[in-house]
């Protein structure tokens, strides 16, 4: 038994190694993970060789990102052979491929619904799969760094026909607003300089709590400090139920002027067989309200081309629609039939069609974003300094509306965590280029 152990000049070690794919919310899981395993007297390494415990969690959203993580599943098998540690399987593709799973790796299965009972797994090695009505009351801890992430829900309030993250959090899970306001005062006493919220649907926030996502900002926003908020993913018919008051709780300067509210598609019939709960007209409604009070603000898409039945007027459609609204920002996907979904069942569109269309809707939403990012071309601003990028000995910052601006004349971890004024002189479709004015003290 004692294979599993590790030996270093301290003495016993248990390690433990975490792998994590996905969105903002699986990394923020993967957060809650390691804060357990840590409790448990774990220390996470990098490494997957020398360890006791594997965790990785994975994402469903499409059939590519599978077969990659299916893949370096049995990468970890043949590791788990020669060094015999005890893998764990978590997030969406756990819970709609578990016997995939298993048939590929020695593992325990452990869904989003259970993550807080990853001491289980571990102590029984038994599978927990069932789905619960437990609620989320485990948040991450701040370890340090620029950025918190804060999960704030888990699941959501639609059904959409075409999402496998529906059959692996089927019920919308929020956190009470006490539990995530205590967390975030804590990270921005210890120099946080932004906080994420982030969820499937953060717009969703708070129904099964009687609350809503606006009750939740208020509070945050009581809290003293410099920093940023970035505000996740908002469904459109959820977004335009609490749309004024969002607007209004915009206004705060510490919220990131950014937006991301997934359009999905153009055509309203489209939409319908998507079972998304807005029109075209509504949705375009939505960001002129929005675009109305903040100009400049960064609105962020998705847009899936080739959904079953989807024609060349249902995709014109969604390229009129994207010529309206000139998202700053859009993740043009090709539709990925996922298992158990009610798309799956439909008519589907031809790959060589969807290849075609794809590169249609990515070169015009380009032209957009460039169209965009010119019209901050020879303005002044203050940033955020968020990172660097080695490679290019540069920093890396944020704009007020979460534009990235690479900052080429300057090269130090000094500046990390810092606000500092600079002219951005360049632009690319998907960043600004800008140059060092001025450094603001005690930032």
């Amino acid at each position: 038994m004692f294979k599993y152990l590790f030996y270093d000049i301290e003495g016993v070690t248990i390690r433990a190694y975490i792998e994590t794919y996905g969105c903002w919310l699986n990394k923020s899981e993967s957060e809650i993970i390691k804060g357990k395993l840590k409790k448990m007297g774990y220390k996470i390494v990098n490494n997957i060789n020398n360890v006791n415990l594997v965790f990785i969690n994975t994402c469903a959203v499409r059939k590519k990102t599978e077969n990659h993580i299916l893949e370096r599943l049995k990468e970890i098998e043949r590791k788990r052979q020669k060094y015999g540690f005890h893998v764990i399987v978590g997030g969406c593709l756990a819970a709609i491929r578990p016997y995939m799973i298993l048939n590929t790796v020695k593992a325990n299965i452990l869904i989003p619904d259970n993550i807080e009972k990853i001491g289980e797994v571990i102590a029984s090695k038994k599978n927990l799969a069932d789905i619960t009505t437990v609620k989320r009351t485990i948040l991450p801890e701040y370890d340090g760094g620029i950025r918190y992430i804060v999960p704030i829900c888990s699941g959501c309030l639609g059904n959409c026909t075409f999402c496998a993250g529906k059959i692996a959090r089927p019920i919308l899970k929020s956190y009470p607003i006490k539990v995530i306001v205590n967390k975030i005062k804590d990270a921005v006493k210890k120099g946080v300089k932004e906080i994420y919220l982030t969820g499937q649907d953060v717009a969703s926030y708070g129904y099964d709590l009687k609350l809503s996502l606006i009750d939740l900002l208020e509070e945050i926003l009581k809290i003293k400090g410099d920093f940023k908020i970035r505000i996740g993913m908002m469904e459109p018919s959820k977004t335009l139920e609490i749309l004024d008051d969002l607007i209004e709780v915009y206004s705060d300067q510490r919220i990131y002027k950014y937006i991301h509210i997934p359009c999905q598609s153009g055509d309203e019939e489209i939409l319908r067989k998507m079972n998304r709960k807005y029109t075209p007209e509504e949705y375009i409604y939505l960001v002129e309200k929005f675009r109305k009070k903040y100009p400049f603000i960064n609105i962020t898409t998705d847009v899936i081309v080739g959904f079953p039945g989807e024609t060349w007027d249902a995709f014109n459609n969604t390229l009129k629609l994207i010529e309206k609204i000139k998202p700053d920002k859009a993740h043009v996907a090709r539709y990925s039939l996922r298992p158990f979904t009610r798309a799956s069942l439909f008519a589907q569109v031809s790959e060589k069609e969807k290849k075609k269309r794809s590169k249609i809707a990515i070169k015009k939403c380009l032209e957009i974003a460039y169209i965009r990012n010119k019209m901050l071309l020879n303005k002044k601003m203050r940033v955020l300094v968020t990172g660097m990028n080695i490679r290019h000995k540069s920093i890396l910052a944020r704009t007020f509306n979460y534009k990235q601006v690479i900052i080429e004349d300057i090269f130090s971890k000094k500046y990390l965590g810092k606000n500092i004024y600079v002219k951005i002189n360049e632009c690319t479709s998907i960043d600004l280029r800008g140059r060092l004015i001025s450094t603001i003290l005690n930032s």
